[in-house]
């Protein structure tokens, strides 16, 4: 289906018949979207994603969204694809021009083995793929970048390119649209609300899987909670014991000691110094019938079925959950 719609949409840019949106949106929101679309795979090959903004973007702009999170996705899911260590660097810039017009620069940077210098100019064309050895299966019919240049064209911008072989890739694209002010009173409120409530807050993560521990110390690096991992519930309790967290991240499946002991053991330790119980939010891989009920009755206090979102990691650790197993 992808490959039929980007067919569609390179058939229309090149009759001049593919028309955009100009609607208000925040570029900030859809760039942290367009990235936490690649968190899991990322962490999956264990390399890094990282997001950054070295100028103040502004907060309303007048545009296509969802084609500026087309350009991104397509950009950041090669790079994701073609880097297998090290990691992959998001990076968002603007420059405000006059008559209230910015132009947004986005640069996304990877590790991955780089593009020979004569074929550079050419992966922007119809059908063309980083590496002609790279199966048509795994790089699928190569419109993605074409149909990037053309977006960034007609949002008036431009892309490029920069590599050198075995030392990654960097793509560069710039779009330039109106600003159109601050955020409406009645959203900044919305916005605000959970700004209030992101205290520090001391998290112990006790979970085996490495990518996933990886993930969730990535869905926290722009906050100011402070994070402890565990590989195991052996070890995760006796950091309880000296880091005396606010709340408790627990997979139940983990060699060693499983999350069901960790809890029942954190909870002897609570009763004996007579310590209130700290949140203990147990993680599964398996929506099993009778998991929750099982998590429940070795005191955890609700249950997450993995994959986890940052916006639900961040939601539970803000204290926006209920006490409810379900």
């Amino acid at each position: 289906m992808a490959s039929i719609n980007d067919i569609l949409d390179m058939s229309k840019a090149e009759a001049g018949l593919l028309d955009l949106d100009n609607i208000e949106f925040n570029p900030s929101e859809i760039i942290r979207q367009a990235c936490t679309v690649f968190e899991v795979s990322a962490a999956q090959k264990e390399i890094e994603l990282v997001c950054t903004f070295n100028d103040i973007l502004p907060e309303r702009v007048m545009g296509d969204p969802a084609r500026f999170k087309q350009i991104l996705l397509n950009l950041i899911g090669n790079a994701v694809k073609f880097t297998d260590s090290g990691g992959v660097y998001v990076q968002a810039g603007c420059t405000h021009l006059s008559n209230q017009m910015v132009e947004l620069k986005i640069e996304i940077r990877d590790s991955g083995p780089g593009i020979p210098p004569e074929r550079q100019k050419a992966i922007f064309d119809q059908f063309s793929r980083y590496d002609n050895s790279i199966s048509r299966e795994s790089m699928g019919i190569g419109l993605g970048l074409s149909i990037s240049k053309k977006l960034c064209e007609l949002m008036n911008g431009d892309i490029s390119v920069t590599s050198i072989p075995g030392s990654g890739s960097t793509f560069i694209f710039t779009i330039t649209m109106p600003e159109t002010g601050a955020i409406p009173p009645a959203e900044t409120k919305e916005a605000a609300k959970p700004e209030n409530k992101k205290l520090p807050r001391k998290i112990l993560l006790i979970e085996d899987n490495r990518s996933n521990r990886m993930l969730f110390e990535h869905f926290i690096s722009d906050s100011p909670h402070i994070m402890k991992c565990a590989a195991n519930g052996e070890e995760g309790v006796e950091i309880f014991k000296e880091f005396q967290p606010d709340i408790i991240f627990m997979d139940i499946e983990m060699p060693v000691m499983d999350g069901y002991k960790a809890t029942s053991e954190i909870r002897d330790w609570e009763r004996i110094i007579g310590q209130p119980e700290i949140p203990i939010i147990a993680l599964s891989a398996h929506a099993i019938k009778g998991t929750a009920e099982e998590a429940r009755k070795s005191g955890c206090t609700s249950y997450m079925t993995k994959p986890v979102t940052k916006t639900q990691f961040l939601e539970k650790i803000e204290g926006e959950y209920n006490t409810d197993l379900n």
